[in-house]
């Protein structure tokens, strides 16, 4: 009986030395590790980030690696720090510092564990046709990578002055415009309005001094395009389903193209020879902050520094990481219209200057 015993046990330690060397040799460690207690994580996401979070593969890693299963609400990034009750909320996940300035000064004493995970920057979505116009009229540049670029302050001077799509050639019906999410409840729309400060201010950042000179303008740019969304993935969808006609430029983020390229394939390749990104000149980045309200949210905050996480973050979601841009090479870059290195940026005025024209803007 101890013979056989002994046996078996050598037996069973032999197995999991096998088990063990196959897993390592092909990469499948994550097979040894055992089941984790689970903790459900609540939260407001940006919507550029929802995607992100629906990832098999990231749930999985946040589950298996973590034991953390994400229970998230899609929510504008300035409403989410500024309006909503958060009671019973894990973390919040908005886009920007100022997102997260605005948080501190309406929920300071709850403020938590805060650090960037994701950087985007703030581009302009539009077709191939309308991009070609505008290069033959002065106003946007095709570079060798297949993205183009645009002087933002020229474009803001035809918006001001009231010029249509015809002027440059497109039967678009109306004036031209570059239509953005509400500022005041949308990231991608707070950004777009630090821009035009920055840019109505002689491209300098605007301080407190500058916005009450420069709102007019800012407020007369976002008066002009009616009802706005509220995220920016709606407003992305919106631009792919119902095209030139209704959305010939729309602001957005640089990772929705990737995410979209990667998870539609099929559908890319057929609007791929269509789309064009514009890469504004200026600038300027979004910064997501995770804000971690609990324990469990700062759980997840450090979960998120998972290198695999991060790699998916870049490589299937597109939202830049560190030295993430690096990691992919110039053919791929090339394929998605995606430039490399992004010089042409301007810093966000601080957060009282933005709540100062936010309010001037819903005034108007």
């Amino acid at each position: 009986m101890k013979k056989g015993r002994a046996a078996g046990i050598i037996l069973l330690v032999a197995v999991i030395v096998a088990a063990v060397l196959i897993a390592s040799l092909t990469g499948q460690s994550d097979l040894l590790r055992l089941p984790k207690k689970t903790v459900t994580v609540s939260g407001y996401v940006g919507g550029e980030k929802i995607g992100f979070l629906a990832d098999e593969q990231v749930q999985k890693i946040l589950r298996d690696r973590y034991g953390i299963e994400v229970d998230y609400t899609k929510a504008g990034s300035i409403e989410m720090v500024s309006d909503y009750d958060l009671t019973h909320v894990d973390f919040l996940f908005p886009s920007s510092q100022t997102a997260y300035e605005i948080f501190k000064q309406a929920h300071g004493g709850q403020s938590g564990k805060s650090e960037k995970v994701f950087f985007s920057p703030i581009v302009l979505y539009s077709w191939n046709e309308v991009a070609e116009a505008l290069e033959k009229n002065g106003l946007c540049q095709r570079q060798a990578g297949g993205y183009y670029t645009a002087d933002l302050g020229k474009l803001v001077e035809q918006v001001l002055a009231g010029a249509k799509w015809k002027d440059f050639g497109l039967d678009i019906y109306g004036n031209f415009k570059i239509i953005s999410t509400d500022p005041n409840k949308s990231n991608s729309g707070t950004m777009y309005a630090a821009l035009l400060a920055n840019i109505l201010s002689g491209n300098d950042v605007a301080g407190e001094t500058d916005i009450p000179r420069v709102s007019a303008e800012v407020s007369r740019v976002f008066g002009l395009l009616g009802q706005m969304e509220s995220s920016s993935g709606t407003l992305f969808t919106r631009y792919l389903n119902l095209g030139m006609g209704e959305s010939p430029i729309v602001v957005g983020y640089e990772n929705q193209i990737i995410e979209f390229a990667e998870s539609d394939p099929a559908l890319w390749e057929k609007v791929r020879g269509q789309v064009a990104l514009i890469y504004p000149e200026p600038t300027v980045w979004s910064e997501h902050y995770l804000i971690a309200l609990t324990d469990n949210g700062r759980k997840l905050l450090d979960a998120l520094a998972d290198e695999d996480i991060m790699r998916i973050a870049w490589e299937k979601h597109g939202f830049r990481t560190g030295n993430s841009i690096y990691s992919m090479d110039e053919a791929d870059l090339q394929a998605l219209g995606i430039c490399r290195t992004i010089t042409q940026v301007v810093p966000v005025p601080d957060a009282d200057s933005m709540l100062r024209l936010l309010k001037m803007i819903a005034s108007n």
